[in-house]
């Protein structure tokens, strides 16, 4: 970048006008990442899930595409989402976060601390598919990720193929049903 420093918590950025720039910074706390689009710079935040966005991840883990996609498609009653979430708040092997722009939940991303790897995982919100979150969550999952990366996708799912392949991601297997990506 041309000019880009922190003044306390303020990142204070100069761009050119090459559209392609951006910055990331990342942490087990959130980060953001800042982009062009269509002129002008855009902040897309990521931040801890907390209680409070039980609702927002209840519906987008049972939205029929995530649920599609997932390794367990079954759909997920009230009561074992909140067990769920209420337990992996607590777990310190598991990361979730948010990512909002100008306060619109766009989708989340995980990072589940295993022995000797990261692995991966992200939905983006139904309303906001095809418009080049997945790959920004993904860039921030990697950066923040502290250990080699993995994730596993379904061979159905061309989506997130894209987004794991447009991150930087390369296949390390291949099984009758999915890909494992690493990076």
């Amino acid at each position: 970048f041309p000019y880009s420093t922190f003044v306390g918590n303020s990142l204070i950025a100069v761009f050119s006008n090459v559209a392609s720039q951006r910055i990331l910074r990342s942490s087990r706390l959130g980060g953001y990442y800042l982009y062009f689009y269509k002129g002008q710079i855009m902040i897309l935040i990521f931040r801890n899930a907390t209680q409070e966005d039980s609702d927002f991840l209840f519906d987008i883990r049972n939205d029929d595409l995530t649920r599609k996609n997932s390794h367990n498609s079954d759909l997920v009653s009230i009561d074992g989402h909140n067990q769920w979430l209420n337990s992996s708040l607590k777990n310190k092997n598991r990361m979730i976060f948010i990512a909002e722009e100008n306060g619109i939940k766009l989708g989340v991303g995980r990072i589940d601390r295993l022995k000797d790897e990261d692995e991966l995982s992200w939905t983006v919100s139904p309303d906001h598919r095809g418009k080049g979150f997945g790959v920004k969550i993904v860039e921030f999952l990697l950066k923040t990720a502290t250990l080699k990366t993995r994730a596993e996708i379904k061979k159905h799912n061309i989506p997130s193929i894209n987004i794991a392949k447009k991150a930087g991601m390369s296949v390390a297997l291949e099984t009758q049903d999915l890909y494992v990506f690493t990076m």
